[in-house]
Order: C-alpha cells, then structure tokens, then sequence
C-alpha cells in the first residue's frame, strides 16, 4: 500500500512540473507564436514535458521557443490575419519533433513548414509523412535535399555533383543520400559502379513545404 501511496505522489508532482513546464512555454512566446500554441491546446505541456531532467527541459524549451520566434516573423512578414487551422494531432507532433533539434537550418524548415500550412495563400498540408521525414533528418540532408530539387529535379545525380554545389565531401553526400532514399525522398541507381541519385516526388513536395516564402 505505502508503494501506491508514494507512486500517486510522485504522479502527482510530475504532473504539477509539466504544467509549471507549460505556463513557462506559454508565457515565452506571443502573437503568432502563442496562436501556434494555443492551437495545440495542453501542447507545451504534453508534448516538450520532463524526459531528461531540468537540462533536456530547457534545451527543449529553447528549441522551442527557435522556433516560435521563426514561424512568428515569417507570419507576420505574410501578413496572414486568419491561418489556416490545422490539426492539432500533426501540430504536437510537429511541435515534439521541432523542440528537439538547435539546428538553424532545421528550425527554419520546421518554421517554414507550419507557416507555409497555416497561409491561406498556400496548398501546403501539415502531413504527417512530411513531420516523419523532417523529424529524422540531420542538416547535412537540408543541403543535399536543397542542392537536388533545385539543380537535378528530374534528372540522375551523382554525388560529386551535389558535393560540388554543396561545398562537402562526396562521402558526406553518399550517407546523407543514403538516409534521404530510407526516408523515402531519394531513390538510387546502382548499376553503375558509382551510385546515382533522383529525387522521388516526397523529397520534391517535402522540399516545396519546408521551403520559405519569396518574402522570407
């Protein structure tokens, strides 16, 4: 009985700490950053929480915050009055996966992506295969992604070509290309001695989605 007791306790005071942890969140972001927020309901709460101790929480909470700052400018350069609504479901996961990355580039991609979903002006949908995608990528495959749609959007590549436009290594370029075809953004052409590269139609709308306004 006194193992129940104490494991209510301990419940209890997790649950006071993640609230406390959402209020700090709230109260760390305005404007746009607070609609995005508040459009996920409990989303700092549930969704940054305690795993890791005080110095993951905090880490997570800057992160977070990276990002709000981000998608705030790039509304308000918009000028978007009424966003788009989006669900709630895709916007925590969004969120989780967004707060754990201190990536600039990253969190200009996670930043661009909510913005371009909520803009009226705009076809593009939170999904969750762009959110899978996303969440898994390092910066390197920013670049690689970028170079591709860009230079080589229909065309075979090899990645010498993306090592040149990208200032990197080609073997940096071959295991960025080989996590873009596992995520299902590039496929692979391996009958020649060196591989190839192409991108497949989820790297051609994730890059669309991730991708900043003209006036960004």
């Amino acid at each position: 009985m006194s193992d129940e007791i104490e494991a209510v306790t301990e419940g209890a005071k997790a649950v006071k700490e993640i609230a406390k942890f959402g209020q700090e969140v709230v109260k760390a972001t305005s404007g746009a950053g607070r609609y995005l927020a508040d459009q996920a309901g409990t989303l700092p709460a549930d969704v940054i929480g305690l795993a890791g101790g005080d110095y993951i929480r905090a880490w997570r909470l800057a992160n977070a915050e990276g990002v709000f700052a981000k998608f705030e400018e790039k509304v308000k350069r918009r000028g978007i009055d009424k966003p788009e609504p989006l669900s709630p479901r895709h916007l925590v996961e969004a969120i989780e996966a967004a707060s754990d990355t201190s990536d600039e580039t990253l969190q200009e991609m996670w930043a661009n992506l909510l913005a371009n979903a909520m803009d009226p002006n705009k076809d593009t949908s939170l999904q969750r295969v762009f959110i899978e995608a996303l969440k898994q990528f390092e910066p390197i495959d920013a670049l690689v992604l970028d170079a591709a749609v860009k230079h080589h959007p229909e065309g075979q590549f090899g990645a010498g070509a993306i090592a040149r436009l990208t200032a990197r290594r080609s073997t940096e370029i071959v295991v960025s290309g080989e996590r873009l075809i596992q995520l299902g953004c590039f496929w692979a052409d391996k009958r020649e001695r060196i591989e190839n590269f192409g991108v497949r139609p989820l790297g051609t709308e994730l890059h669309l989605a991730c991708s900043p306004d003209s006036e960004d």
